[in-house]
């Protein structure tokens, strides 16, 4: 199927409501086996879809949950999973397998989940312990309650076989579409949509649990057979720049220089002239390094700059903002070229730690005072020139 020529249109034909049906054809584990985690690349079959996206869009996947958590909760209800139960939020009637593994969120405690357990319960110390829980007093705690435990480690606890199942059943949350950055170009790859998914896997009250989008991509869906339900969720402003000459600076360590891979092969396609900068970090290179080899082969050829920061490698942790600091010169002298700005990735700790640097380096490089770095990244911001996708 050619691409469309107006993707805004074609795009319209799917939606959180009305998404596409793909498949995954290929899933290839980035990360080396003595890697501490397991960082997947993974191609999206839309060739028979209307599906059309550009560099720094994002795809929206509705993720499934893990049959054998839908069966542990059946077990904890005394249920049989085929038992037809109506769903109040879709306003049908569905099996409780189909609404445990699709519609609903299988990991979160729901205050409104306590106060049905509450209103349900025949045990005098449950009861109890659910009350003082739901007290307005105790706001804090109850936050921090439903923050630690999930909704398997409540079941354990607390007897869920008088409350009716469609009562259960709306007490959970929905489950919501998870978000990836796209990592291809359609111009270069017109019939499929590649991603960088790390599985997020760790241990919470003894138990291994995982990220359910990240489990369902990379453990559960089968390849060229499970259907996954997406859409295109399209960005305004994390775009390439019109001007094919001018520079650009990507800042992504870890899965967030999956939009860049994108950026990339676009400007490559296109035949663009401008400059192209990437800054990327992971734990070990000799374990954590995705798609060396596309990204040294650019540098071979001279179309790509490439700094790296391994944060494991050495005694003291090193990561992308202190490469930038390191290339403060070069990168003052590309701002100053009318460099664009890109940065990607972990919104918590890293955004702010590259950002002021960023700052410190207009400082020190624009002799300027911290206001005026303000300013200067301010207009950068208005311009479009600094765009940030973190998350």
């Amino acid at each position: 199927m050619p691409i469309p020529q107006d993707s805004s249109v074609c795009n319209q034909l799917y939606s959180r409501k009305n998404p596409a049906f793909i498949s995954i054809s290929e899933r290839i584990l980035l990360t080396k086996p003595e890697s501490t985690k397991k960082t997947f690349h993974l191609v999206l079959d839309i060739q028979n879809t209307a599906i059309t996206f550009k560099p720094g869009d994002a795809i929206a996947i509705y993720p499934e949950n893990d049959p054998l958590i839908a069966l542990e909760i059946s077990q904890f209800l005394q249920q049989d999973l085929e038992q037809q139960v109506y769903y109040a939020r879709s306003n049908k009637t569905l099996s409780l397998y189909e609404l445990l593994i699709r519609k609903v969120n299988t990991a979160r405690l729901t205050s409104h989940m306590l106060k049905t357990f509450c209103a349900h319960t025949q045990n005098s110390q449950e009861k109890q312990r659910l009350e003082e829980l739901l007290h307005p007093q105790s706001k804090e705690h109850l936050n921090r309650y439903l923050t630690q435990t999930d909704l398997i480690d409540f079941l354990k606890t607390y007897d869920a076989t008088n409350i009716p199942l469609e009562k259960f059943c709306e007490n959970l949350s929905s489950l919501l579409p998870r978000f990836y950055s796209i990592a291809s170009s359609q111009l270069a790859y017109p019939h499929r949509l590649e991603l960088t998914v790390v599985l997020v896997e760790y241990k919470k009250n003894n138990r291994i649990q995982y990220g359910t989008g990240s489990h369902f991509l990379c453990n559960l869906a089968k390849l060229e057979e499970t259907k996954l339900a997406v859409y295109i969720q399209s960005t305004t402003d994390f775009t390439l720049p019109e001007d094919p000459t001018a520079p650009v600076i990507m800042v992504g360590p870890g899965t967030g220089v999956a939009p860049f891979r994108g950026f990339i092969q676009e400007r490559i396609f296109k035949g663009h002239t401008g400059k192209n900068w990437l800054f990327f970090g992971e734990r070990n290179r000799k374990y954590d390094f995705f798609y060396q080899d596309f990204w040294e082969n650019l540098v071979a050829t001279k179309k790509l700059h490439l700094d790296l920061a391994f944060s494991r490698d050495q005694k003291d942790k090193v990561y992308v903002q202190h490469k930038l600091l390191m290339q403060a010169q070069e990168i003052w002298r590309w701002l100053q070229e009318g460099a664009y700005f890109y940065l990607c990735g972990d919104a918590k700790q890293m955004s702010k730690d590259v950002e002021n640097t960023l700052e410190q380096i207009i400082c020190n490089q624009g002799q300027m005072n911290q206001k005026e770095a303000l300013s200067y990244i301010k207009a950068l911001k208005k311009q479009k020139r600094y765009v940030k996708e973190v998350y």
